[in-house]
């Protein structure tokens, strides 16, 4: 079975990896997921009553609105340790190991690609994963801002985050996937899903990572643009997106089964 490193988007790692690994039909086991899946710095998890009010309040909006709904313990966000897929984030993610695939979403996809497209020069490293498996990734974090709360509110979230949290708006430009695709080594295969119905990373913003990739000469690209996911679930928005998924992602280990490690 494949060495899975995992790297979450916002919030609880252990909910986005049941989605993926408890379904009748999983992506993965969850003995695959290597290490086992450990929340970022931000992430602070609370039995009070006033957290699981809130988690209670946030499933009924979920239900109302079609989405699935949060499940294990309450958290919240400290908001002083909050990165966003710039230096500390990519640091983590070099800590998690190098596994057979590399699995990013979201804010995890970008930390993923620009770990990887840093690494040759910032670090030795020897051993590569097999590919790179990239869901609903941003081609930068301003870029998923503006596209999510629009122009006119995109630059005082912006300041919001740079005066409240570790987040650096230079720093979310230059190491962003799209910056950072020309320096993306050729020898990693990298694999993108994204979906028409994702309003919070526009599959556009994917797409154009894509074309920077081949404007470079990448020659292991591979997509699949779900028809009716949105940003939080990719792989149990409907049926035929969850076999669509499984299916690329099998054909994926299988294609690149030869450079498996022992």
């Amino acid at each position: 079975m494949p060495r899975v490193v995992f790297f979450q988007g916002a919030f609880a790692s252990a909910q986005q990896v049941q989605r993926l690994t408890t379904h009748t039909e999983p992506l993965f086991d969850d003995r695959d997921i290597m290490p086992i899946p450990h929340d970022l710095p931000e992430i602070v998890y609370s039995s009070s009553i006033l957290c699981r009010g809130l988690m209670w309040l946030a499933n009924i909006a979920f239900m109302l609105i079609g989405r699935p709904s949060v499940c294990g313990d309450p958290y919240y966000v400290d908001v002083r340790h909050v990165n966003l897929a710039q230096r500390s984030d990519m640091e983590q993610c070099r800590a998690r190991g190098v596994g057979d695939i590399a699995f990013g979403i979201s804010r995890g996809a970008a930390t993923t690609f620009a770990r990887w497209a840093l690494h040759d020069m910032e670090h030795d490293e020897p051993e590569q994963p097999r590919f790179l498996l990239l869901e609903g990734c941003p081609a930068s974090i301003p870029h998923a801002i503006r596209f999510r709360y629009g122009d006119w509110l995109a630059p005082w979230i912006e300041w919001l985050l740079e005066n409240t949290t570790q987040y650096k708006a230079a720093d979310a430009r230059t190491l962003s996937p799209l910056s950072l695709a020309y320096r993306f080594p050729h020898t990693i295969p990298v694999a993108f899903v994204t979906s028409k119905h994702d309003t919070t990373v526009s599959s556009e913003d994917t797409h154009d990572i894509i074309r920077a990739l081949r404007e470079v000469g990448h020659p292991s690209i591979h997509v699949l643009e779900l028809q009716d996911a949105h940003h939080n679930n990719y792989y149990v928005g409907s049926e035929r997106d969850r076999y669509a998924y499984k299916e690329f992602v099998t054909k994926l280990m299988q294609m690149y089964h030869h450079q498996a490690r022992d």
